[in-house]
């Protein structure tokens, strides 16, 4: 049995990085509506002419659709397809106890697809793929597997299972992985899409691509 050490790998705490992203955001004038869950996209003559809400109607010259797997129902209903569709991913956190002493830098099985990540003074195991729609019902028999591979990167530790906090998420995945950015029959409509797991290492590019795209049209280019 062999691994491979990446001396320049760097890991980070993804809400923690959203916190500060939406900051920066504010700064710079932007506007976030917390807790308004999207309806529906209101389609009149060919032009989106809102996007819908449970509470307002939001209107805008220019639309984006950025909504992971949920995007694919949202355009389903205005005649759009996109090719996407959920993968449910698990991971369980382990805060104290020890967890933190355990593991200095992240492991990452790639035949078990599952990694081991430490972060502040917790540790944390996320893996595994399960094509379950947009059911997010926790699988006991899942979380089990992660504590078993734990067990299995880290034989000499004990840890107590009674402290593994489980969690479950949706992750938005095309069958090559390649984000969709580009704009749909509709008009006035855009769609960016990040179709990859590893979206906190690959977002940032896609992003900068995605608004290269946005001035290119802008500009007639």
């Amino acid at each position: 049995m062999g691994a491979i050490h990446y001396d320049t790998d760097e890991t980070g705490d993804a809400h923690q990085f959203c916190v500060g992203l939406a900051e920066r955001a504010r700064q710079e004038g932007v506007k976030f509506r917390f807790c308004s869950e999207v309806r529906g996209l209101e389609l009149r003559s060919g032009r989106i002419a809102a996007v819908v809400s449970g509470r307002e109607r939001f209107v805008a010259e220019k639309y984006i659709i950025a909504s992971g797997s949920y995007s694919t129902l949202l355009l389903r209903h205005v005649g759009v397809y996109l090719p996407v569709r959920p993968v449910k991913g698990y991971s369980i956190t382990l805060v104290g106890g020890g967890a933190t002493a355990a593991l200095r830098i992240p492991v990452v099985d790639d035949d078990l697809h599952t990694a081991i990540v430490p972060f502040g003074n917790a540790l944390r195991v996320a893996g595994t793929a399960e094509f379950a729609g947009y059911d997010l019902t926790l699988s006991p028999g899942r979380i089990r597997n992660l504590l078993t591979l734990l067990r299995e990167v880290l034989p000499q530790e004990r840890f107590d299972a009674t402290l593994a906090k489980p969690w479950c998420g949706l992750r938005a995945t095309s069958a090559d992985g390649v984000p969709i950015i580009g704009a749909t029959g509709i008009i006035r409509f855009i769609r960016e899409y990040r179709a990859r797991s590893s979206g906190m290492d690959h977002g940032g590019g896609i992003r900068k691509a995605a608004r290269r795209y946005y001035v290119r049209r802008a500009s007639g280019c």
